[in-house]
């Protein structure tokens, strides 16, 4: 069963709502990631502050914030603009570097999420049962053609994180 409702999220720039749709649970594997996993996702996480400087005229150094990936993203969906960075690839980079992000500064760590849909990679608290998804926040966003999502996405999990549930 699906249940659907709408949630506010404190950010940044203020007081958001969100759709969040809880279904019912089924069966998962969640499997830790190999030190080759992880230095693939290292690695493209490392490629953001060159898609970063490719779509945005003011960013100058290495220390991204989400709101360079934001306007990053959006510049990437509004230029048409394949050829240098690939949907593919802009998942892998925007993904990993969100990810990567959360990871830092909400004490989260990736795994592997398998089940009857397939599989992929999350971030998981480390302190509660809350997971996220940036590649398919990713995928989702461009399918949308959405490009402010992180940062709520982000506040969304530390609200979770931070609740006392």
């Amino acid at each position: 069963m699906k249940k659907t409702e709408k949630k506010n999220v404190q950010t940044p720039n203020g007081q958001i709502e969100m759709t969040v749709t809880e279904v019912d649970p089924i069966p998962q594997e969640i499997k830790e990631l190999s030190s080759e996993e992880l230095q693939s996702i290292k690695s493209d996480a490392n490629r953001a502050a060159y898609f970063i400087a490719s779509f945005t005229n003011s960013y100058q150094k290495n220390d991204y914030t989400l709101k360079h990936l934001d306007h990053a993203f959006e510049g990437w969906i509004n230029s048409g603009n394949q050829s240098e960075f690939n949907e593919s690839e802009v998942i892998k980079i925007v993904g990993s570097a969100f990810g990567e992000y959360c990871v830092k500064n909400l004490n989260m760590r990736w795994v592997k999420v398998s089940d009857k849909y397939g599989t992929d990679y999350a971030i998981r608290s480390q302190v509660k049962d809350i997971m996220g998804f940036p590649y398919s926040s990713v995928l989702k966003s461009i399918n949308a053609k959405e490009h402010t999502f992180m940062i709520p996405v982000y506040c969304s999990l530390k609200q979770e994180i931070n609740s006392n549930n």
